[in-house]
């Protein structure tokens, strides 16, 4: 999976409109840098909250929308097929959402949260897969090393 796009509006700190084109990146390493409290780290997890619903390391998103028309909206490829996109809808004044999952231009769900869930687990891993993997956050929240033998072998086995 390699993420194309990054759009976030009204999350955290994000008052106005952001555009990441991650296709236009060259190769090499990146870093993201800034005061504590710029931005860092709901950029690095915003990806979940379009596609959970959580911030890996705040909670539901919901709780982080600053106005009645924020949003979380990504891209992302598989080999070989065509982008998704996911975008999350958050009116953070009364709290509702939306979230819409598409592929080509075809709608793969209705704009409800709950049909939204079931055609994300058919495209995307777990969200305790995904942070086990390279998307480990800071706070090390489901990472591969800190989990029991049990729990380690879910990973392998789900």
């Amino acid at each position: 999976m390699r993420l194309d796009r990054l759009q976030l509006k009204g999350i955290t700190r994000f008052h106005e409109p952001v555009d990441l084109d991650f296709t236009t990146i060259p190769a090499g390493l990146i870093a993201i840098v800034g005061e504590n409290g710029s931005g860092k780290t709901t950029l690095m997890e915003a990806f979940a909250g379009a596609i959970y619903g959580e911030l890996p390391t705040r909670g539901p998103v919901a709780k982080y929308a600053t106005g009645k028309d924020s949003f979380i909206d990504t891209t992302v490829t598989f080999d070989g097929q065509a982008p998704l996109r996911a975008r999350r809808n958050i009116d953070g004044v009364k709290g509702v959402q939306d979230a819409l999952l598409e592929r080509a231009g075809e709608r793969l769900n209705d704009g409800k949260v709950t049909t939204f869930k079931v055609a994300v687990e058919q495209y995307f891993p777990p969200l305790d897969t995904l942070l086990a993997s390279a998307m480990a956050v800071q706070t090390r929240r489901g990472s591969f090393a800190t989990r029991n033998n049990a729990a380690r072998k879910d990973l392998f086995y789900a």
